[in-house]
């Protein structure tokens, strides 16, 4: 049985080691082994060997692939957002005064409260304002009974005028009529006058000529010529045109009868008329007083209601001893006390509604890419790395150097163009600062980001 000689372990350069896989520490050992050879080597002209630049690389572009990746959030925030320190919260600052004056009472609400729309919030001592509303209504009291006793003054005159304008009026009708009547008679009654007279005219040539046939046939007859019947034929004839001439007078004296009786009525009814207007004088005449004691009922109602309004005023100045909060808010900046004299327009505290925004003034050079309803991300310094988010609304209509007391005028002197800011309206999403409701105020400092891109 033959042996094998144990063989020695081959013993390798540490730059032959390089090209095995080492543990970490093997391989910095092997570095420094390396380090400390090319020391005691005299120095060369050759540069770094091609792994090395190869494994220098490699790691500057690892470095560099690293940077990128983590910077280019912030890179694209950067490019995508236009951000302004300068913005602040704001809100609906209600501030609560008096409208009379007079000595608080009660002060029924405490510093930061919550109060509801219509709650009272203090009450003025209301005893000298009721002492004014008691007199005030006694005077409409007053003012009302005079006014009935005017109105039933001007309903007697009235009815009293009535009857005796109702008389007037039917007598003056009356007589109109009966005018009329009789002007309508008088051409009919002359008429009958005309005719009657010509049938008298013809009841007379008929007679004429009935005479002188009897005239004519009793000559004839005493000579025998005509007999006896024909005679009395003759006179009878006579005898009828006789009694026709003796009516047509008589219709001619009834035609002038009834012609005179038509100027009498027409006379009377002339002198009903006189009569009825005289009746329509005296009617007139109660107008005038009437008229005296309506006046008076208009004055009595035009003082019923300046009574009336002294009686409102007066209701409306008590329900001003009660101060109301004039919307839902927190109170704040109170300084109101009971037994406090106050007057009208005294700032006794202020209520802060719980609708807020942000006022955020960019710089107009920001603006280009700006709209409504882009996303806007806010930090509130009161709230530290907490980010709440919202939306532009809208845009001021002027810079907020237009709106200063007393705006730049760039007409005169020397000229030096400066960058103006306009204030940018950003409202919260509610459900974003839902928890932060209270605490959330106007004034606060903040920083915004639109996202334009």
């Amino acid at each position: 049985m033959t042996t094998t000689a144990p063989q020695k372990p081959q013993t390798l350069e540490p730059s032959q080691l390089l090209e095995q896989e080492l543990e970490p520490e093997q391989e910095l050992e092997l570095e420094q082994e390396l380090e400390l050879e090319q020391e005691q080597k005299p120095a060369t002209k050759r540069g770094p060997s091609p792994r090395r630049i190869l494994a220098v690389s490699i790691i500057l572009l690892s470095v560099g692939a690293i940077a990128a990746i983590t910077s280019y959030p912030s890179l694209h925030e950067f490019l995508s957002t236009e951000q302004t320190e300068d913005a602040y919260v704001t809100g609906h600052v209600h501030p609560v005064s008096s409208k009379i004056a007079g000595t608080i009472d009660t002060v029924l609400v405490k510093d930061n409260q919550w109060v509801e729309k219509g709650q009272v919030l203090a009450t003025i001592d209301p005893r000298d304002v009721q002492v004014e509303l008691d007199k005030a209504e006694a005077h409409l009291f007053k003012i009302q009974r005079d006014a009935v006793a005017a109105k039933q003054v001007v309903a007697y005159a009235a009815r009293n005028k009535s009857a005796v304008s109702e008389n007037a009026n039917g007598s003056i009708g009356q007589a109109q009529n009966s005018i009329i009547r009789a002007e309508a008679g008088i051409p009919a009654a002359k008429a009958d006058v005309e005719v009657a007279k010509q049938k008298l005219v013809e009841r007379e040539a008929e007679l004429h000529k009935a005479k002188l046939d009897l005239g004519r046939y009793t000559a004839l007859a005493s000579e025998g010529a005509v007999t006896l019947e024909s005679l009395d034929a003759t006179r009878k004839d006579y005898d009828v045109a006789l009694a026709a001439r003796d009516a047509a007078v008589e219709s001619v004296g009834e035609a002038n009868s009834k012609l005179d009786q038509a100027y009498a009525d027409l006379k009377i009814s002339k002198s009903q008329l006189v009569n009825a207007n005289s009746i329509a004088l005296q009617a007139d005449a109660a107008d005038a007083q009437i008229s005296v004691n309506a006046e008076q009922e208009v004055s009595s109602r035009a003082a019923i209601k300046e009574a009336l309004a002294d009686v409102e005023s007066a209701k409306l100045r008590l329900s001003y001893t009660k101060i109301l909060a004039p919307i839902a808010g927190r109170i704040g900046k109170k300084t109101v006390e009971e037994g406090q004299r106050i007057q009208p327009g005294t700032a006794l505290l202020a209520v802060v509604s719980k609708d807020k925004w942000i006022v955020a003034n960019f710089k107009e050079t920001q603006l280009k890419d700006m709209r409504v309803g882009q996303i806007v991300k806010i930090g509130i310094d009161a709230f530290g790395g907490r980010e709440f988010t919202g939306r532009v609304e809208s845009f001021s209509p002027a810079s907020g150097a237009s709106f200063a007391l007393l705006p730049p005028d760039n007409a005169t002197g020397n000229f030096t163009k400066i960058v103006q800011r306009v204030p940018v309206k950003i409202v919260f999403d509610q459900d974003d600062t839902r928890q932060f409701e209270q605490l959330i105020g106007p004034g606060m400092s903040c920083d915004v980001k639109v996202w334009v891109r």
